[in-house]
C-alpha cells in the first residue's frame, strides 16, 4: 500500500503545485512579480482546470504578439486561436470590464473643448483592432450622460445603426452628440464615405433637435475632426475662389 501511494505521488504532472506557487507569488508580490506568460497563465486558470496553461499562454502570445493584443482580441478570433467558448469569453470579459468602468466613470465629464472631446474618444477606442464607432451623448451644458457604441465593423459597412443612435439620445434626454470612429490601419486621412456619412448622421440627428457637435476620426491615438476639417476646406476653397476672381484685396 505503501508502493502505490509514493507511485501516485511519482506519477503527478511536472506542474503539479503550480498554479499554487504561481498564485501565492501574486498575492504576496503582486502583478509585477509575474513574467507576461505567467499572467495569462494565471488567467486561464480559471476557465482550464487540470491542465498546464503555459504552451497554451505561449502560443496566444506567439499569435498576437503581446498580453496587451491578446486581452484586445475579439471572441471569434480567441476561439479561431484555439481557445473554447469558456476560454475566449473569459478574456475578452477583461476587455469589456475595464471599457464598462472606463464608460461609466466619465458620466458627467464636461467636454467643452475639442481637443478634450478628441482625446477622449481617442483613448476609447485606442487599441482596438477592428472598426467600431462610439458615441458621446452630452446635455446641453456639454456633460457627458454616456457613451455608447454604435456599431462594430468598418464605418462604411456597419451603416451607422441610426435607429439605436436616435433611441440612446431620446431615452437619455441628449442634447449634443460627439460621434467617432476609428481606422485601425493607422491612416487618419479622411474618405469620402466618411463625410458623406457625417453629413447623412447631422441631418438625422437635426431631425430630433440634437446637434452633431464633431465627428472624429481616431488611427494611432491621434485624431482628427471631421466637421472642423470640412470647414476648414469650405474656407479655403472660398479664399481659392475669391482669389480668382480677384476680391481678396476688397475685403482687406
Amino acid at each position: 500500500m505503501k508502493n502505490d501511494k509514493q507511485n501516485k505521488n511519482t506519477d503527478k504532472p511536472f506542474y503539479h503545485g503550480h498554479r499554487q506557487r504561481l498564485r501565492t507569488r501574486y498575492v504576496e508580490k503582486g502583478i509585477d512579480s509575474l513574467l507576461e506568460h505567467e499572467i495569462l497563465e494565471f488567467i486561464l486558470f480559471h476557465s482550464v482546470p487540470r491542465v498546464d496553461t503555459k504552451p497554451m499562454a505561449h502560443k496566444l502570445l506567439d499569435a498576437y504578439g503581446s498580453l496587451k493584443n491578446v486581452l484586445d482580441a475579439s471572441f471569434e478570433s480567441l476561439k479561431e486561436n484555439g481557445l473554447s467558448e469558456t476560454s475566449a469569453a473569459h478574456i475578452t470579459l477583461f476587455k469589456d470590464i475595464y471599457g464598462w468602468l472606463g464608460r461609466n466613470k466619465i458620466a458627467g465629464l464636461e467636454l467643452s473643448d475639442y481637443n478634450d472631446m478628441g482625446r477622449l474618444v481617442a483613448s476609447e477606442l485606442d487599441g482596438v483592432s477592428s472598426e467600431k464607432v462610439v458615441a458621446l451623448l452630452l446635455d446641453g451644458k456639454n456633460n457627458v450622460i454616456k457613451l455608447v457604441t454604435v456599431c462594430e465593423g468598418s464605418f462604411r459597412s456597419a451603416r451607422v445603426n441610426m435607429r439605436k443612435l436616435v433611441k440612446e439620445c431620446l431615452d437619455r434626454k441628449a442634447a449634443k452628440v460627439v460621434l467617432a470612429h476609428n481606422h485601425p490601419s493607422g491612416n487618419i486621412r479622411p474618405s469620402a464615405d466618411d463625410y458623406v456619412t457625417t453629413t447623412s448622421i447631422e441631418n438625422h440627428l437635426e431631425g430630433i433637435d440634437v446637434e452633431l457637435m464633431e465627428h472624429f476620426i481616431v488611427a494611432d491615438g491621434t485624431f482628427l475632426g471631421l466637421k472642423q476639417n470640412m470647414s476648414r476646406a469650405r474656407d479655403a476653397a472660398e479664399l481659392e475662389y475669391k482669389k480668382n476672381l480677384g476680391m481678396e484685396d476688397d475685403e482687406e
